[in-house]
């Protein structure tokens, strides 16, 4: 019989100092080994239940967490860093005051500053996903620029902490990946995105790449981010 082996690297999991065997929900036909999930941006490591109806709560690691729990934690963090961080590029406008918002994000900042990372990730979590707020509480959206980009830092710098806390086998895998985009911070140099032909031509809002002194972004099936043509 032959064992059950990564299918990146063909190597058995009984081999391996961490022989788990993780599906990438992107590709659930296989399964690879830690190691090689480490290498990979973007794969989805918790299943699409996990994420839509499991307990926030639960994919917060406790103290007695092996190196699967950890790698699924930093999972978490990376890509709801490369999500927020995405967003600073692309501002919205508020559709209602934030200022609830920017106290979570100061509870947050303070919970990681004294340690608590668990905690800050609590208060992070439902930043954007109300649904994830225990107990439930004032929706906490970040269209604000100055609000998306400090969730998309705090995100990252969790990120950082949740990376450290993995053996260095595994460390050294994601630093092989292709580094985040850098935040954007000046809301001046974000990209507008409008809703019409790739091309920049008959955008709902009227702008017209061959009428503008400035690059037009449009997108037919994507999100726009201009107002007057959401």
């Amino acid at each position: 019989m032959i064992p059950p082996a990564c299918a990146i690297c063909d190597r058995p999991y009984h081999t391996l100092e961490f022989p788990y065997a993780l599906v990438d929900w992107n590709h659930p036909w296989e399964t690879v080994c830690i190691e090689c999930a480490a290498k990979t941006p973007g794969g989805q490591w918790r299943s699409p239940g996990e994420l839509a109806l499991g307990d926030p709560e639960d994919r917060i690691p406790g103290p007695d967490a092996d190196a699967l729990d950890l790698f699924l934690s930093f999972s978490d963090a990376d890509f709801w860093a490369m999500v927020w961080t995405n967003r600073t590029a692309n501002p919205g406008e508020a559709r209602s005051p934030e200022t609830q918002t920017a106290h979570r994000l100061d509870e947050v900042d303070a919970a990681f500053n004294s340690g608590d990372w668990n905690n800050g990730e609590r208060l992070l979590q439902p930043i954007g996903a109300p649904a994830w707020d225990r107990p439930p509480g004032p929706a906490l959206f970040a269209w604000n620029h100055d609000n998306c980009v400090r969730t998309a830092l705090a995100w990252r710098r969790l990120r950082e902490y949740r990376l450290s806390r993995l053996p260095i086998l595994i460390q050294a895998g994601i630093q092989s990946r292709p580094p985040l985009a850098d935040v954007v911070t000046d809301v001046a140099k974000a990209v507008v995105i409008h809703r019409g032909f790739p091309d920049g031509r008959f955008t709902d809002c009227g702008i017209d790449r061959k009428k503008s002194d400035e690059p037009v972004e449009a997108t037919m099936t994507g999100s726009p981010t201009c107002d007057s043509c959401r």
